[in-house]
């Protein structure tokens, strides 16, 4: 039981509300109106104010099978899965094949599989792409460029270095590690693929979403936890590094550059941003994109 999540702002009593979440670093399935299945994760690495990452394997109509790794569920990048594996240092269509298939055979999922291993592609890169890791990484580097999930005028070989860490290290399955534990990676994200395969052949059911079994309370010292941790990263990037930066182009010998960091840091600046947060109500609760605000999270008492 926790006593926290009572504050006085501006003279006002107010309280952090518990929010209803749905859990954390577990495969959901979804049957969709479109036609299409997913199974995907929201992946989050062992500190609760941690960003989340989505993971998401999605079949389509004609059952061909695409991955996606992203910060949020709305701005997603499908990869086709053969290129996917590939990126991931899986090479040849064997191992692919090995890995989501294993010991259990089952001719029914192996001919939905071998839509994706036989797959060619509609683009003209798209054979090139299999033919190496570096080519995969590419493709899916130009892949995120056309939809602007890259907002950049890094060349080529930057944004492929860029996404192998992002995809290896950073976003894909965080809870599981970083790039030191890509093979334990391998074997959950081909879990993800069998599972969806299953869930397309109806041999399982999809979630119910408003089971709550599937849900948990994130309580008041989770919530002001993340809370801190988006108010002080967004002074330290947005702030802090501006007037950082500042300081060090106006370098001068006279100056005592011992004092740099007093002189740019504003030590009331995240406090204030917090109380206004509890003030106002809108917090991060939790769900959402990079926690962005929302309203009734705290009340008036």
């Amino acid at each position: 039981f926790e006593t926290g999540g009572y504050f006085i702002v501006n003279g006002a009593e107010k309280v952090i509300v518990p929010q209803e979440n749905k859990i954390v670093n577990y495969v959901y399935l979804n049957t969709n109106s479109d036609g299409t299945h997913k199974s995907w994760i929201h992946s989050k690495a062992g500190n609760t104010a941690n960003y989340g990452f989505y993971t998401e394997v999605m079949i389509n109509q004609r059952d061909e099978i695409y991955i996606s790794v992203s910060i949020s569920k709305k701005k997603t990048v499908y990869i086709p899965l053969l290129i996917f594996y590939k990126a991931i240092g899986v090479v040849t269509d064997k191992e692919v094949y090995d890995m989501i298939i294993g010991s259990n055979v089952n001719q029914d999922i192996m001919d939905i599989l071998k839509i994706s291993l036989y797959f060619t592609g509609a683009e003209e890169d798209y054979t090139e792409s299999l033919k190496s890791q570096m080519n995969a990484l590419k493709y899916i580097g130009n892949k995120y460029i056309e939809s602007k999930y890259h907002r950049t005028k890094s060349s080529i070989e930057e944004i492929v270095s860029g996404i192998k860490y992002r995809i290896l290290n950073r976003e894909l399955l965080p809870h599981i590690g970083d790039d030191t534990y890509i093979a334990e990676k391998k074997i959950f994200l081909s879990y993800m693929v069998r599972q969806v395969i299953r869930l397309r052949l109806k041999h399982i059911k999809p979630d119910d979403p408003d089971c709550y079994s599937n849900k948990r309370v994130l309580t008041p010292g989770v919530l002001m936890s993340q809370l801190i941790h988006v108010k002080f990263n967004t002074y330290m990037k947005k702030k802090f590094k501006k007037d950082f930066k500042k300081q060090l182009e106006q370098y001068s010998k006279a100056k005592k550059y011992e004092l740099i960091y007093d002189r740019c840091y504003d030590y009331l600046k995240p406090t204030s941003e917090i109380n206004k947060s509890i003030g106002t109500g809108n917090c991060p609760s939790g769900s959402t994109k990079q926690y962005e605000q929302k309203a009734g999270v705290s009340q008036t008492l």
